[in-house]
C-alpha cells in the first residue's frame, strides 16, 4: 500500500491497543502498559496449557499439546471475549502474532503441515455471521507460512464451551 495513503488512514483509523484501546503504533499491537500488565503464561504444562503449577489436568489423557499466550484474566479476557461475541473480527491479527509467539516458543522444532479450527453448526455461525476461530487459524497459518485447512465439520448443536 502506498506510504502515504497507509498514514492518512492511520490519522482517521488509528490502530488501539486490543486491551485497553489506547491508541498505538500500528506495528506495536499492545500499548506499553499493557504489554507490562498482561499474565502471559510462561512454561506452560503442555496438557492443559495453564502455567505449571496451576496445572490441574495431570496431562489431559488425549496425548495432545497445548499452548497459549495468555492467562484468561482482566483485559486480555475483555479482549477475548470482544473477539469472540462482539464482531471486533479486527483483534484476529493481534491473537494470531501472540499465539503463533507461544507455539514457537513451547514447540521450537515442530514443522507444521496446516492450521485448523474447531468449526461452528450453520445455525452458530448465522446468529454470530462469522466464525472466530476459523480467522484465528486463517491468520495464524499465513504467521507459519502454511496452509490453512477446515478438516473438521460440526453437523449437531453442543453446549457452548464458554458455559460448561
Amino acid at each position: 500500500m502506498n506510504k502515504l495513503v497507509f498514514h492518512i488512514l492511520n490519522l482517521f483509523f488509528p490502530a488501539r491497543c486490543p486491551i485497553c484501546s489506547e491508541v498505538v503504533q500500528r506495528r506495536d499491537f499492545m500499548c506499553e502498559r499493557c504489554q507490562k500488565s498482561v499474565e502471559r503464561i510462561k512454561d506452560p504444562c503442555l496438557g492443559c496449557g495453564l502455567p505449571q503449577g496451576q496445572c490441574t489436568c495431570g496431562a489431559n489423557g488425549f496425548g495432545l499439546e497445548l499452548s497459549a499466550p495468555f492467562a484468561y484474566l482482566g483485559g486480555t479476557a475483555q479482549a477475548i471475549q470482544r473477539f469472540k461475541f462482539s464482531e471486533d473480527t479486527g483483534l484476529a491479527p493481534f491473537f494470531a502474532k501472540e499465539l503463533s509467539a507461544a507455539v514457537k516458543a513451547n514447540f521450537p522444532n515442530v514443522q507444521f503441515d496446516a492450521v485448523t479450527c474447531v468449526p461452528l453448526t450453520r445455525r452458530k455461525l448465522r446468529l454470530r455471521g462469522y466464525n472466530q476461530s476459523e480467522l484465528l487459524a486463517e491468520e495464524t497459518a499465513e504467521i507459519f507460512d502454511t496452509r490453512f485447512e477446515a478438516l473438521l465439520v460440526k453437523t449437531r448443536d453442543t453446549a457452548d464451551q464458554h458455559s460448561l
